[in-house]
């Protein structure tokens, strides 16, 4: 029985080097933490291909506007880039957008159910979609959550020894106590 796997995680899509999640609505540092829970982060498009690889995913759970990782650099400028740090080598703006550059609290990007995308508010209430790149290590990887969700499921694998798994939890959780006092 294999420990380590090196596709998607359960209930995530894949495509090409990269997995996706959609999960809660909410606004986007919100959804950006919980992708960051999840070892992932908000979506990042680089080409018309995936675009239309992410639009085909969104459609086939049938919901609606999607926050992206993308942010304004700055009010009243024209120029945003993605959740990393990076520049967009690939738009796809509704017409007429981004339209609202100069408001304070409009810098976030969504993806709409037509692929196309707008700058909102990023107070706005609105579905996440977290990304995983298999190819790379995740920008920030939080192994304390990642231990204390993804071992549900080994106490069956270690002769059902749930003792072992209660312990490991705690330790690691008085680990990560360690780790922040420091």
């Amino acid at each position: 029985m294999p420990i380590i796997t090196c596709g998607c995680p359960d209930g995530w899509s894949s495509w090409k080097h990269k997995c996706y999640w959609n999960g809660q609505r909410s606004n986007f540092e919100t959804n950006k933490q919980v992708c960051e829970e999840k070892n992932a982060e908000l979506v990042s498009i680089e080409s018309a291909e995936e675009n239309s690889a992410i639009l085909r995913y969104l459609n086939s759970r049938g919901r609606g506007d999607h926050w992206l990782s993308a942010k304004r650099v700055e009010v009243g400028v024209n120029k945003f880039k993605w959740g990393d740090g990076t520049d967009f080598t690939f738009t796809n703006w509704w017409p007429g957008e981004p339209s609202e550059l100069h408001k304070l609290n409009a810098g976030c990007v969504i993806i709409g159910s037509d692929g196309r995308w707008w700058d909102v508010p990023c107070n706005d209430i609105r579905t996440q979609l977290c990304q995983i790149e298999l190819n790379k290590p995740p920008a920030k990887f939080n192994f304390t959550s990642y231990m204390l969700n993804n071992t549900a499921d080994l106490n069956t694998r270690i002769d059902n020894n749930t003792y072992v798994i209660e312990a490991l939890k705690s330790h690691i959780r008085s680990l990560s106590k360690v780790i922040i006092k420091s």
